[in-house]
C-alpha cells in the first residue's frame, strides 16, 4: 500500500500533469535516489524523465493505476489539469518580468539541464524533436547526430515555452517558424545560443546551436594548418588588397577560420566590416552587420552600403548570388581586403563557381588572392580504434608497407561508443602568384586550369586524406567516398 501521509516536500519534484499522464507519484528521495511509484514499469520515458532532471537514481514501486491516482489526487487536488507552469510564464510575460536561469521549476531545471549536457559533450547542435508519443533529444558533435535521452511527450508544451521565453521568441506564434538568441553561462564561461522553431505535425520542433565564444578568438596557428599552409594563408593577408575565399561543405569551419584570419589583423589601425547571416561571434573593434532579409539589408545591398564607410577590410560571411559576387570582386580590385566563403569541394572549384557567376576571368585575375580549401574529418578514438580487416582496401591505390595497416572505429565509454572522437582539419591552399596567373590567363577553358596548375601531389587534400588513412587517424569507411569523388575531379 501506498503510504496515504501527504509528503509536502515531494509535491513539486514532479509536474502534475506528467505525473497523471505517466500514472507515477514520488515517494521519497535521498541523495542518491529517488523512490517512484509508477503503474507500467516499461514506462522508460517517464522514468528516464525523472532520472535526467534531478540526476539521480530511481528506484521502482509497481502499483495499480488506481492506487497511484488515489495517491496523487492527495498531492495536487482532484483538478488533473496542469496549466500552473505556463499560466506562471504567461504572467511574467504580461508584467514584462525577465525570466531567470535561477528559477527552481522543472521545465527550468530540465533546459539548463540539457544544455549543461550538451556543452559537457562539446555538441554543436541540440535538437529537440516531437514525436507522436515521446520527444526525442539529439546532440550534434564532430558534425554526426547522436541520440541523447527520451521524454515524455507531456513535458513539450514547458520546454518549449520555457525556451522560447528565454530566446524572446512569441510564445502565442505556434504556427510559423521563429527564430531567437539566448545568452548562457556556465562556470564563467559564456555561451551564445541560437534557437530555430518550426512547426511540425507532432508539435514544434526547436533545434539549439551552440556557438563557443573562444572559437572566435582562435588564432590561425591554432586551427590545424601546416606551418607551410600558414605562410601562403599569412602571405595573402599581408597584400594590401585583394580577395580571399575560403571554401568547404557546411560544418567545415569555414567561419572560425575567417575569424581567425579577422584576429590576425591589428584593429585599431584599420576598419573592418562584416556583413553575415547571422553574426556569429561579436568581436570587439569589429563592426558587424547582421542580414535582415526582412528589413532589405541583403548581402548585396549591405555590401554597397559598407563600402560607402571607408572599409579597410571587408568580411562577406557568404557569397551567393552573381550580384554579391561582382561587388566583392570590384571591391577587392580597388583597393580593399575581402573575406568571405563559398560553398565548393576544393580550391579550383572556388574558381569555377566564380566563373558561373559572370565573374571574367581577368577581374578574377585582378581580384582573388587564393584560396583556402577545407573539411573536418572525425578522428578515430584513440582509445579503443582497431586494425581493420581489410589491410589493403580496394580501390584506394595506396602503397602501404607490409607492417602498415588501416584502423577503424569500435566504440567505448570514452567516445560514447561511436568509434570517433574529435575532427582533424583537412585543407589545401591556393595562391595565386603570377605564375598561375599566367597560366589561368592562358588556358582556353577555366575548366582546364587543374590540369595546367601542376599542383604537387603532397599540397593536394587528397594526398593529405591517404596520410590521415594510413597513420590511423581516420577510417577508410568515411573516405572512400571523398578520395573517390576528388580523384575523379582530378582526372576529369
Amino acid at each position: 500500500m501506498l503510504n496515504p501521509e501527504l509528503n509536502s516536500s515531494l509535491v513539486n519534484l514532479i509536474p502534475k500533469n506528467i505525473a497523471y499522464e505517466n500514472f507515477m507519484v514520488p515517494l521519497n528521495i535521498n541523495d542518491k535516489i529517488i523512490d517512484l511509484a509508477i503503474s507500467d514499469e516499461n514506462n522508460l520515458f517517464a522514468i528516464n524523465y525523472v532520472k535526467f532532471l534531478y540526476k539521480k537514481e530511481v528506484r521502482i514501486h509497481l502499483f495499480k493505476e488506481e492506487v497511484i491516482l488515489q495517491k496523487l489526487s492527495l498531492y495536487y487536488g482532484n483538478n488533473v489539469k496542469d496549466n500552473s507552469i505556463e499560466e506562471l510564464i504567461k504572467d511574467n510575460v504580461e508584467k514584462r518580468e525577465k525570466i531567470s536561469w535561477e528559477e527552481k521549476s522543472p521545465a527550468s531545471r530540465l533546459v539548463q539541464d540539457i544544455i549543461n549536457e550538451a556543452i559537457d559533450a562539446n555538441a554543436s547542435d541540440i535538437h529537440i524533436e516531437p514525436k507522436e508519443n515521446e520527444i526525442t533529444i539529439r546532440f550534434r558533435k564532430d558534425g554526426v547526430l547522436f541520440q541523447y535521452i527520451k521524454l515524455p511527450k507531456a513535458v513539450l508544451s514547458s520546454l518549449v515555452i520555457r525556451i522560447k521565453l528565454l530566446s524572446n521568441m512569441n510564445i502565442a506564434e505556434k504556427r510559423i517558424p521563429q527564430d531567437g538568441k539566448i545568452s548562457f553561462a556556465k562556470k564563467g564561461t559564456g555561451y551564445d545560443i541560437r534557437v530555430s522553431s518550426i512547426p511540425t505535425i507532432n508539435g514544434e520542433k526547436l533545434v539549439l546551436r551552440i556557438l563557443y565564444k573562444d572559437s572566435a578568438f582562435k588564432s590561425l596557428d591554432n586551427l590545424g594548418f601546416k606551418k607551410e599552409q600558414l605562410k601562403l594563408i599569412r602571405s595573402m593577408l599581408d597584400s594590401q588588397y585583394g580577395m580571399i575565399l575560403v571554401t568547404g561543405p557546411t560544418g567545415s569551419g569555414k567561419s572560425t577560420t575567417l575569424y581567425g584570419m579577422i584576429n590576425d589583423f591589428n584593429k585599431e589601425n584599420l576598419n573592418i566590416t562584416t556583413i553575415e547571416d547571422p553574426v556569429e561571434y561579436s568581436i570587439k573593434g569589429i563592426n558587424q552587420i547582421n542580414v535582415d532579409t526582412k528589413g532589405g539589408v541583403h548581402f548585396s545591398s549591405g555590401l554597397r552600403s559598407i563600402l560607402r564607410q571607408d572599409p579597410d577590410i571587408i568580411m562577406i560571411g557568404e557569397i551567393r548570388d552573381e550580384e554579391t559576387a561582382q561587388i566583392a570582386s570590384r571591391a577587392a580590385i580597388t583597393g580593399h581586403k575581402v573575406l568571405s566563403t563559398l560553398h565548393t569541394n576544393d580550391c579550383i572549384g572556388a574558381l569555377y563557381r566564380l566563373s558561373e557567376m559572370g565573374i571574367k576571368r581577368y577581374i578574377m585575375m585582378d581580384a582573388v588572392l587564393g584560396v583556402v580549401s577545407q573539411s573536418l574529418v572525425r578522428k578515430l578514438c584513440c582509445h579503443c580504434k582497431q586494425k581493420s580487416k581489410e589491410k589493403h582496401y580496394k580501390g584506394l591505390n595506396l602503397d602501404i608497407k607490409e607492417d602498415e595497416w588501416f584502423y577503424e572505429a569500435k566504440g567505448c565509454k570514452i567516445c560514447r561508443n561511436t568509434g570517433y572522437l574529435g575532427r582533424v582539419l583537412v585543407s589545401e591552399i591556393l595562391y595565386l602568384d603570377e605564375d598561375k596567373k599566367i597560366n589561368l590567363q592562358n588556358c582556353k577553358d577555366i575548366r582546364d586550369f587543374r590540369r595546367e596548375l601542376n599542383i604537387k601531389e603532397e599540397d593536394t587534400l587528397l594526398f593529405q586524406y591517404k596520410q590521415l588513412l594510413l597513420q590511423g587517424v581516420i577510417d577508410y569507411k568515411q573516405v572512400v567516398p571523398i578520395i573517390t569523388k576528388q580523384r575523379m575531379m582530378k582526372d576529369g
